[in-house]
C-alpha cells in the first residue's frame, strides 16, 4: 500500500502541474512556451492519500454503470477538495487555491465548473488503480532490488 501511495501522489502531482501548465498556456498572453507549472506541498499527502479513499470506492462501485461512476467520482472530488482546502485554511490561514474569483465556486474551496475535470480525473484514476494493483508486486521488488 506505502508504494501505491507514492504513485498516486507522483501521478497527482505531475497531472496538476500539467493542467496548470497548459490552462497558464492557454489563458495568459503572451504565451509562455516554457509551460511554467505550479503545485503546492499540501497536494503530496492529499493525492497520496487516494489509496485510501478511492481504491475502495472503485472496488465497491466498479460495476456501476459509467455514468453512476462518473457521478460519484465527481461527488468525491468535490468532497476531498473542500475538506482538504478547510483544513489547510485552518491550519494556515489560507486556501492554496482559492477560487474566490471564480464566478461558479464554493466558499472558494471548488470551482462547480471543474466538473469535466473530476469526472475526467476519476475515470483516469480507474485505470491507474488498476494499473498499480497489476504491477504494484513488480514496482516494489525492484525498487528494493528483490
Amino acid at each position: 500500500m506505502g508504494i501505491r501511495f507514492v504513485l498516486y501522489m507522483v501521478s497527482g502531482v505531475f497531472s496538476e502541474m500539467t493542467f496548470y501548465a497548459f490552462r497558464v498556456f492557454l489563458t495568459v498572453k503572451p504565451r509562455d512556451y516554457h509551460l511554467p507549472a505550479k503545485t503546492f506541498l499540501w497536494m503530496y499527502p492529499v493525492y497520496g492519500s487516494l489509496v485510501f479513499i478511492f481504491e475502495p470506492i472503485h472496488n465497491a462501485i466498479r460495476l456501476w454503470p459509467w455514468w453512476g461512476r462518473g457521478v460519484a467520482y465527481v461527488i468525491g472530488c468535490f468532497v476531498v477538495e473542500y475538506v482538504a482546502g478547510w483544513i489547510i485554511k485552518r491550519i494556515t490561514g489560507k486556501i492554496p487555491w482559492d477560487y474566490s474569483y471564480s464566478r461558479l465556486h464554493l466558499h472558494g474551496l471548488i470551482r462547480w465548473d471543474y466538473t469535466p475535470v473530476w469526472l475526467a480525473f476519476g475515470f483516469i484514476l480507474e485505470r491507474l488503480h488498476d494499473a498499480f494493483i497489476a504491477t504494484g508486486p513488480v514496482l516494489l521488488r525492484a525498487l528494493v532490488g528483490g
